[in-house]
């Protein structure tokens, strides 16, 4: 029975990714981007587990889910836009200070994903989701074990030593954008947790759902930084560079304090996911 609410789970996140991503088509609406966008990534966790948890390796994650891949991708870059000149309009109102190139240049790049969204929609069959769904189902009913929960708790364990790992070694920045993916995996799987046990300390759940938000608005903030950096030729020749170049002190100020907040409650052991019991 618990292997049939994984298959309901997985279910209703392509429901909601439907119905997200029609609302999306009509006018590229912030939140139902962010919704199906969200509702794939959960899609992504479950497709994950099988991947780990099916004995004979015969699935493949990458290899299901490809007739949405695109339109993800395409959102994605909207989604990044509209991000940047939320945050972007959030400093003016703070600072007093106007970012006009800044919002430009997002606000094209917007108009770029848009066009990359509308092609993938025209080309968007939904009888390919359907007939993966199909093969999800057929995974889920006869090629795991009932209620592996053994399994699930050991592929957790293992993501969250490569969380650490990565969010530990910062010779490379792409580590910690690493890390910020690996524990919103980890956060989609122990979701889907649930679905197994009732004995799981909800705390725990709260405050790694709280550091993946955090390294959220950290990478948010250095992509802002790294954009400013980009395109700080061109923003000499249109405004003035001292305003940018405080908004990045500022930016960064914010971000390493994120960072250090995500250490503080590693040290604390609040992050442990050792502590779950199934």
């Amino acid at each position: 029975m618990k292997n049939t609410d994984l298959f309901n789970f997985y279910k209703a996140q392509t429901g909601i990714f439907i119905t997200e991503y029609e609302k999306a088509k009509i006018d590229y609406d912030e939140d139902a981007i962010h919704d199906f966008r969200v509702s794939v990534k959960r899609m992504k966790a479950v497709l994950r587990l099988l991947e780990n948890i099916i004995s004979d390796n015969s699935f493949v994650s990458k290899n299901n889910i490809a007739s949405i891949k695109k339109i993800y991708g395409s959102a994605g870059i909207i989604r990044d836009s509209q991000v940047q000149v939320s945050m972007i309009k959030k400093y003016e109102k703070k600072l007093n200070i106007f970012f006009d190139f800044y919002k430009q240049y997002f606000n094209e790049y917007e108009k770029v994903g848009k066009k990359k969204f509308d092609f993938e929609n025209k080309v968007f069959r939904y009888e390919l989701l359907a007939n993966e769904i199909d093969e999800i189902k057929y995974n889920i009913d006869n090629n795991i074990a009932i209620e592996p929960s053994n399994s699930i708790f050991d592929f957790v364990k293992i993501q969250y030593k490569y969380f650490i790992k990565l969010l530990n070694d910062t010779s490379n920045e792409e580590n910690l954008h690493d890390a910020r993916r690996k524990i919103k995996e980890i956060n989609y799987v122990l979701e889907i947790v649930q679905i197994y046990t009732e004995s799981i300390d909800k705390q725990l759940l709260l405050n790694l759902k709280r550091a993946g938000s955090m390294l959220g608005k950290w990478h948010d903030k250095v992509v802002m930084i790294e954009n400013i950096e980009i395109l700080e030729e061109f923003i000499k020749e249109q405004s003035n560079i001292d305003k940018y170049d405080r908004l990045k002190a500022i930016v960064r100020g914010e971000s390493e304090l994120i960072l250090e907040d995500i250490n503080n409650k590693l040290d604390a052991g609040e992050l442990n996911v050792n502590r779950l019991n199934f």
